[in-house]
Parts: structure tokens; sequence; C-alpha cells
């Protein structure tokens, strides 16, 4: 009876799998992707858009009782505050939708801009009626409504709770503030028909207010303004600093930057941004001749754009005492401003110039006392990469990573002290292999209370008091080989945010505190959360890849994307518990088609150490038949082995692997080791050791093997093929060919490429003239490429010049050697225009499929 039972599902396996479909072009408008995903924060209501080729939908679904609802062609979704409404934008008009009797409510059309008060009491709607912006403040509990109009600008405070706004009466403007209470409170705080204002700015606790006065004149442009005014935020007395009173200090002629104004939590300071005009700086006009000396400092010299956005300054206004105070100077003339408003981290980025003394993005960095100017050396080789250097949230500690290690800097003691030095695994990027400092695995952070830091080392998490005196371990990932991150999707970014300056997260142990962990060998991902009592409890742990999305109030309940190759995008719900509840399967389509898997393989290179590649199995795999291999290459690429593939055409460099694996493809993914000084030599060395093993593993078909990589992939690619005669053909794209040219050239930003190499992802910091540096050129090589190659670049490339695609397809035209080159016009170092892609894309398979499949020419390589 077994025996029969089991012959029977074999062929109902095989009959199910005989009648599942091949991939093509035309079934790849039925995929979607998932767009605007959120919960609600009392966790009952999960939103989440699926986007379409020619359409979006958005759908509604109810945790508890899985009841769902659907709205076509919809976006721009809310949850309230208090999980009872749920608002989205549909064909030109805003609706509500009321979650507790699941009705839906139109509000009002051509909306500009929505939001709900922070208790969720009312929802502030922005209208533009001709050419005025009015406001309707609507009351959710009794659908009562008042108006504001004429509006000029608005900021709502970081609660929600109040909306500061600039409205205007005929020639008067006023600067209103409106209190969402159970009643609305409305009070005028300035009212004038001879001044303008603008610039409304919050402080983090929605408590205080401030703005820039301007002198009216004919044009109502707002460039030079003569006062910076404070408000307690709900009381009519404004206090104020007259800027031309302080022209001791401020710019002649200053201007405005709006962007810039910051209110530091809990201080009567306003931190303010003015600049020269540009016309007061001295010019260079473009038909004058541009002098170039030895002695710049720069490649090329620095130019009036950097004076203009060196210009910018930064001040502070201490409002007890009425003073502005300079924060920037000639001597040092960029900033980092710090949490507690008294001192800031100042330096020049030249001081340490020129680059080939010292990489770019190394600077000598102060700690300045704003009040009295006194400057204290911090660092005097520091990196301004982002996350390494933060500011603790209090203002009185820097901590920042230079040799290899975590420091602290107590601003106040003025002292230096290592914290990691004595653990027991690194704290950098021991895998790191460009030229220039190690970077480390993780940022910092600190405790709610400011009485530790947040540290990671290789595998694990500590807490490290900043004086040094205590260290705990939170979590015991390096015995399993799991490495553990608190999760963090983003830092807070300093006020003066175009710098590199960051403060630092914060995290409140007292609740429990979600980690992220990665096994080190399969790249399993998983979640966790560590409780105050040390407990860690496993949320859940698998072959996938995860990105959170939102999580309720209470941190009970987490929603998450998943995704592995064989496994489209899901949506689902993780608790507290570990218990889980799928939201949304998306494209359950794909069950229909052949579809690949990947795994991953190990290898070594001639030097004998160890590495990963992923590697996609094409459809309907059969050990029998031998298939083709497409190699793509790009430095490490094994951890995209979990990366979901959306068949299509709209690549912006021409290739999707679940195209090719669906047409009959192995496609391999191997990572590169790279020493100094020869990043060539490493690539053909990694590479030919990662398809020489799949090759002997795996049946494909060595004759018919193609290589294929973009921007220093492309570099790559072309090196390796006048190297080798493992690959039959080869895509390149928006290659680098000619090394000393581009060593000795500035790129499209007007930027000198010097620094790609000596500190960067070339990793060649030998002389340029040497025979070594040569010898790692792909045009050095070019007369030895034996198979067809298809080159690729765009004529608009900022990154790349297009010259070096054009170089190497002029090399092989000369030698005459099989090749074409496809130049995209406008096009930069990626794609954008659709109908390029979609052509790239048909004509890399045409390609692919001729050379490796053995089917007919396309019309346009004949």
């Amino acid at each position: 009876m077994r025996y029969f039972i089991l012959l029977f599902f074999m062929l109902i396996t095989t009959v199910f799998s005989q009648h599942k479909k091949q991939l093509t072009e035309t079934d790849y408008s039925l995929w979607s992707k998932f767009n605007q995903t959120l919960m609600s924060l009392d966790g009952r209501w999960v939103s989440y858009g699926l986007e379409y080729e020619k359409a979006d939908t958005l759908f509604l679904k109810n945790t508890t009782f899985k009841k769902s609802f659907c709205f076509p062609k919809a976006n721009w979704a809310t949850f309230s505050s208090k999980s009872d409404w749920f608002s989205y934008y549909q064909k030109d008009s805003l609706y509500l939708f009321d979650l507790k009797q699941e009705r839906k409510l139109f509000i009002d059309k051509m909306i500009v801009d929505y939001l709900y008060s922070g208790d969720g009491t009312y929802l502030l709607v922005f209208k533009k009626e001709d050419t005025t912006i009015n406001l309707r403040i609507l009351n959710l509990k009794n659908q009562s409504s008042v108006y504001i109009h004429d509006i000029v600008s608005y900021k709502v405070s970081p609660d929600a709770k109040r909306i500061a706004l600039v409205t205007r009466e005929g020639s008067t403007q006023s600067v209103k503030v409106v209190a969402m209470k159970s009643t609305l409170a409305e009070v005028t705080i300035v009212k004038d028909s001879y001044y303008l204002y603008s610039s409304l700015t919050w402080d983090v606790l929605g408590t205080r207010l401030a703005f820039f006065k301007f002198e009216r004149n004919l044009s109502d442009d707002l460039n030079k303004p003569v006062a910076l005014c404070w408000s307690s935020g709900f009381d009519k007395r404004v206090r104020k600093v007259t800027l031309e009173a302080s022209a001791a200090i401020l710019p002649k002629g200053y201007d405005l930057t709006t962007i810039n104004l910051y209110l530091p939590e809990q201080s009567d300071v306003v931190l303010f941004t003015l600049q020269q005009p540009l016309e007061n700086l001295a010019t260079v006009s473009n038909q004058e001749v541009q002098i170039w000396k030895s002695g710049d400092l720069t490649i090329p010299p620095k130019s009036n754009n950097d004076a203009y956005y060196r210009s910018l300054k930064w001040y502070k206004w201490d409002i007890k005492s009425n003073r502005v105070y300079e924060i920037e100077d000639s001597i040092h003339p960029n900033s980092i401003l710090t949490g507690d408003t008294k001192h800031a981290l100042v330096y020049h980025p030249d001081e340490l110039a020129p680059i080939y003394k010292c990489s770019n993005e190394l600077v000598a960095l102060y700690v300045k006392n704003i009040a009295t100017g006194e400057k204290d050396l911090l660092s005097d080789r520091q990196t301004t990469l982002e996350n390494q250097v933060l500011i603790s949230p209090t203002g009185k500690y820097i901590t920042y990573f230079k040799d290899k290690a975590w420091w602290i800097y107590d601003i106040y003691k003025k002292t230096h002290l290592c914290l990691t030095c004595n653990l027991s695994y690194p704290v950098h990027q021991i895998a790191y292999d460009r030229a220039g400092q190690f970077p480390p695995i993780y940022k910092t952070s600190w405790t709610m209370d400011g009485s530790k830091v947040i540290i990671h080392d290789q595998y694990d998490v500590w807490l490290i008091a900043p004086n040094g005196t205590s260290k705990k371990r939170l979590t015991n990932g390096a015995v399993t080989k799991t490495i553990y991150r608190v999760y963090e999707p983003y830092s807070p970014a300093s006020p003066n945010y175009y710098s590199f300056g960051f403060l630092s997260t914060v995290h409140d142990l007292k609740r429990p505190l979600l980690l992220q962990t990665v096994d080190e060998e399969t790249f399993a991902q998983g979640f966790a959360l560590l409780y105050p009592n040390g407990v860690i409890k496993t949320l859940f742990k698998r072959e996938s890849k995860f990105h959170l999305v939102s999580t309720t109030k209470d941190f009970t309940s987490f929603l998450f994307l998943e995704q592995n190759f064989s496994l489209p995008p899901r949506l689902f719900v993780v608790n507290s518990d570990g218990s889980e509840q799928l939201i949304h399967q998306s494209n359950t389509q794909q069950e229909t088609f052949e579809w690949g898997k990947s795994r991953l393989v190990t290898y070594t290179n001639s030097k004998e150490k160890p590495l990963k590649g992923a590697l996609f199995y094409p459809e309907n795999y059969d050990a029998e038949k031998k298939y083709p291999l497409l190699v793509v290459i790009y430095e490490k690429k094994s951890k995209e082995v979990f990366d979901y593939s959306y068949p299509t055409v709209l690549s912006d460099w021409g290739f999707t692997i679940s195209n090719y694996v669906s047409s009959g493809y192995f496609v391999l993914l191997p990572d590169i080791a790279y020493g100094l000084n020869s990043p060539g030599d490493d690539a053909l060395d990694c590479v030919s050791a990662a398809v020489n093993s799949v090759v002997q593993q795996y049946p494909i078909a060595s004759d018919a093997i193609a290589l294929l990589g973009h921007s220093f992939g492309g570099y790559e690619t072309a090196y390796i093929m006048g190297k080798s005669k493992l690959f039959k053909t080869a895509i390149i794209g928006a290659p680098l060919i000619d090394l000393l040219d581009h060593y000795l050239t500035i790129d499209g930003h007007g930027k000198s490429n010097m620094w790609r190499f000596e500190h960067d992802q070339m990793r060649m910091p030998i002389p340029f003239y040497s025979n070594e540096f040569e010898r790692n050129s792909p045009l050095k090589n070019v007369q030895h490429i034996s198979s067809p190659i298809l080159t690729w670049t765009g004529s608009g490339d900022l990154q790349l010049d297009w010259k070096n695609g054009m170089k190497l397809h002029n090399a092989l035209w000369r030698l005459d050697k099989k090749s074409t080159l496809l130049l995209y016009p406008d096009e930069g170092h990626v794609l954008a225009d659709k109908k390029n892609q979609e052509d790239l894309s048909n004509k890399v398979k045409d390609w692919l499929d001729y050379y490796l499949k053995g089917k007919s020419k396309a019309s346009w390589m004949e």
C-alpha cells in the first residue's frame, strides 16, 4: 500500500512540474513590487502597495480578523496615531477610512499635503486653490472643521501637537501658532505690514520656535534677513537679534540660507547659517586663462564653486546674552555641531593636502570652544567617512575611529581613551582590502542615560563605560560564529548635514533591544530581542534577507519583508513570542513558471585563501545536461545569494539574473580577494579559481562561459579577457581601460582620479610611472583578447569617461578582432532611460544566446 501511495505522489509531482511554463519576456509584467508598507501603532492593521508595470494598488488588511480592503491606483497612505483612521490619496482625491466602522469618507481634491496631529484628534489638510495654499483642520471626533487661508509657509512641531504658520492678509504677514489639543487654540506671535517672515523652525520638543525677519522690497525677494526671532512657541513675547548689530562677525552683504536653522534641545540658543553673496567672492570667468601651479594643494585648483560653498558659515545666537558667535573661521571653515551648543568640531578640508601625501578624506580635527574661540586638537589624521566620528547625545563625548580602534574624547576633561584596545575580537573590518585606513565594523551608539557606549566587535555587542572602568558583553556570537548587531536603520544627522558629523543613536535598555543576526558561514539572517535581564529571545533565523518595516508602539509586534532567490518578497508580522502571521505573499504566479535556485559555493585562490560565491541554477535543472555559465564580477558578490531577482528588461546595466536562469543558464557571482598593486591579477586569479571549481562540480559546458562586468567590474572583465582563454565572450559596461590616462585626468565632476588609485578601489598606491602600475592596465593586454567583446557605455558618463569604452573597441577594431560598441547618447554611468534599458537588455540577451547557445544572429549583430 505504501508503494502505491508513494508512486501516486511521484506521478502528481511529475505532472505538476511538467505543466510549469518557461518564463518569457511577455510574462515579466505579471510581477509586482512592494511599496508604501505600513503598520498601525497598535499592530491591528497593515497597509501595503503593489507596484505593477502599468498601475499601483493599495491594500489594507486587518491582522486580527484578516479582513482586507483594496484601493486601486491609490498611494500616499498613513495611519493616525490612535490607529483609528487610515488615509490615502486616490485619483486626485484624499480619503479617510474609518478603521472601526470600516467606512470611507471623501475629504477633498487637489491636496498638496496632509498629516495627523500628534494625538490623532485632527487631520490637517493643505489645499492649493488658485495661487494660494489654504489649511483645513478637521476634528476627527465630530467632523467639524476650522479653516486658515492664504498660507505662505508652515512647520509642524516634531510631536505634531503644534503648527507654526506664516499667513498673509493683503500686505500684512503674520506668524501664528495653533495648538492642537482637545480644542484648537491659536495665537498670533507677530504681525506686520512692513516685514516678511520665513524659515519657521521648531526645537526637538516642539516648545520653542525660531524664524527670520526680512525687510519687504518690491520683489518680495527673501535674500537678506534683518533679524532672527525666537519665541517660546505659544508666547507673544518675541526675542530677536538684529543681524546688522552683529555685523562685526557676520559676513558683509550676507545672504540667507534657509535650509540651515537649528534649535538645540533644552537650550536658549539658536544656530543658523549665513553666506556671502556669490558676487562678493573672487570670480574667474570661464573665458579667462586658468592657471594651474605645482604648488597648488589640489588638482584642479579650488574653483569658485568651492569658495562659494565654503562661504556658508554657522553662527550661534545666545538668547540670554543676545550675542552672536562665529563657529567657523578662515583657518577652519568647516564645522560639526555638538549637542551642547558650547563646542563644535572644526577643520580645514585641505589642511593635509595634497592627496598624494594624505588621503583626501583625512583631516586634522579640532574641538572649538565657541564662546572663547579656544581650539584643542582631537585627531591629527581623522577620516571624514560616515559614522567614524560620532557625538554623544549630550555633547560631552566624541567617539572616533582611528588605528583599528574606537577612541573616546571627553570634551570637558580634554582626555582621550581607547575603548576597544583590549577586546578579544577586532572592531575593524578585517576583510577590508582597499588602500587606506581600515573602517569600523559598526558605528557606536549610547544608552539613554548616557552612562554606556554601545560598541560592536567582529561578532558581539558590548556595553563600555566612557571612562573605561567597565566592559560587558551582551551577546555570545563568537561561539557560534553568529554576528550580532543592534538594529539601526539610520543615524540622526548633525544639523549641518552636508558635513560628515553624525549624532549617536540612543537606546533605552529598560525595554527590549532589537538585534539583527547573520550566520558568518551561510549568511542566514535573523532577528532577536535582548531583554533588560540579559535574556536573548530569537524571533526567527533562516536563509533569507529581511528588512524591518515598522514596529508597534509597545514593541511587541514587528512588520518585516522577507526574500530569497526562490521566495518572492513577502510581508509578515512576527510577535515578541516568535509567532508569525503572513500578511501577503507577492508574486504567487511564480509557482506556475520554471524557476531556478541559489546556493553558496566555496573555492580557494592560488594563495589558498578560502572564498565564497553565489551560484544560481537554471530552471528545471537536470544534472545530466550541460549548461552555459555567466560569470558576473564586481569585488565581493556572494552575499547576493539571497537576493530576489525580478524578471525585467528594465535593468540599468542590461542584466537580470532571473531572465537568464529561466532561459537555461547557470549564473555565478564570485568573490574576489585583493592585495595591493595588483587588482587585475587578483581578479584573474580568483575568478579563474571560481570558474574552474564550479565547472568541475556542476554540469557546465566549458566552451560556453561568458564574463560580465560593469564599472570596476568592467575593468576587471577587460583585464581578464586579455589574460584568460576561459571565456567564450564578454559583456563590458562603462569600463576603465587606460589606467595611466585615468590617473592623470579629472572626472566629469571636476575631481582628480588619483585618490581612486592611491586610497580607494583601485588599490594601487605604487608610482604611476612604474611598470607594475602599467601592467594592470587592460589596454596593455588588449592584443591577447581572442573572444568577441560587447562593450556599452553612456556618452554622458561623469564617473568613467565613455572614451574608455571607445578605446577598447578601437583597439580591437585595429587588431581586426570581433568587437561591438553600444554608445547610448546622454546616458550616465548606468542607463536611466527605460527605452535604452530595454534595448541594452535585449541586445545583451541576443549576444549571449548567439555565442553560448548557438541561436541565430540578431539583425543588429550582422
